[in-house]
């Protein structure tokens, strides 16, 4: 089980090709270029919508594993099976005429339900404190954004046609096509600018060729320079400490800190409250009766009491005041 959840989180880099992939077979599906111009083919609607939601969840989920991407895929496999059917029994000359088709092209809805929960996801889960944001999150904050907008056109589409029977003077259809285009556009873009994070051979290498890639000496030396800063200096109980901020002061550039706190089996924000927690003990031991959590809190760093907690108990096993009565009785 551990190897195969190995091998999906280094899958993950091909997912913006396969989710570009998708975009460019919507259009062809959907679209057709006429001596009129371009129109919408009279066809069902493709049930490939709703695998760009949980192809885009997974770049951003880290406890991600094949079977709960099997279970976001079952939209998409029972829409699928419903796809087919109807394809199989509905008369093309006449297909309103089918009871099955009406009710499928009437479905859509679903792409709107799937594109709306998927975005407001993924935005929640790059806003949790210590997520990384690299170069790969934010091409996926802007991916949900369009999901975003064009799940709020079919919805506009579905309320027009459906409920108040408007005409809109315009085929919103061609709108959300517009914003897969810019999608589109945003991912050629990256993995243009970004070509080795979108390889298959970035896809496919194992731990040792990625360091070999990015060079052994050069990791072993930026390394170096995070520990030493850390060690010699206080930097860590500022507050306000970034990616971007460590960057700039230990003159590294930003992408490289995710492959090398990934290599190292930890993130930015764990990695900097071991340190924190460190000091904390320390003041505890020294200064402990006359301190208040909050205050002590603030004091190594931390923006919120709750995160204190969460990382004192994960590195020492105790509560703050456990910990005191603890090494209280040490002490006697």
């Amino acid at each position: 089980m551990k190897n195969n959840k190995s091998a999906f989180v280094k899958s993950q880099r091909a997912i913006f090709p396969l989710i570009l992939l998708l975009a460019l077979i919507n259009f062809f599906y959907k679209l057709q270029l006429t001596p009129e111009g371009l129109k919408s083919r009279d066809n069902l609607w493709s049930p490939t919508w709703l695998l760009f939601g949980p192809l885009l969840y997974i770049v951003v989920c880290k406890k991600v594993t094949y079977r709960r991407f099997l279970f976001h895929l079952l939209p998409f496999f029972l829409t699928l099976t419903l796809f087919a059917i109807t394809l199989a029994t509905t008369h093309f000359e006449h297909p309103w005429n089918s009871e099955l088709y009406y009710y499928y092209q009437n479905s859509y809805i679903i792409i709107s339900i799937s594109l709306f929960c998927y975005s407001i996801e993924v935005l929640r889960l790059v806003r949790r404190p210590g997520f990384v944001l690299d170069g790969i999150t934010e091409l996926a904050i802007i991916i949900a954004l369009i999901y975003f907008l064009i799940a709020f056109l079919y919805v506009m589409m579905y309320a027009c046609w459906g409920f108040l029977s408007v005409d809109m003077g315009i085929d919103f259809r061609f709108l959300t096509y517009g914003l897969l285009g810019i999608l589109v556009i945003f991912i050629a873009k990256f993995k243009i600018k970004h070509r080795q994070a979108f390889s298959a051979e970035t896809t496919t290498q194992t731990l040792n060729e990625v360091q070999r890639e990015i060079g052994d000496e050069k990791i072993v030396a930026y390394k170096a320079s995070l520990e030493k800063i850390f060690q010699e200096t206080e930097i860590y109980l500022d507050p306000d400490l970034s990616i971007e901020s460590l960057s700039k002061t230990l003159n590294i550039p930003k992408h490289y800190f995710s492959r090398i706190f990934r290599n190292y089996d930890t993130r930015f924000y764990p990695y900097v409250a071991q340190f924190r927690v460190n000091y904390a003990v320390n003041r505890l031991r020294t200064d402990g009766a006359r301190l208040k959590i909050d205050s002590l809190a603030h004091q190594c760093g931390f923006n919120s009491r709750t995160s204190f907690l969460k990382y004192f108990k994960r590195y020492t096993g105790l509560t703050p005041e456990e910990f005191l009565k603890d090494d209280s009785k040490s002490l006697i």
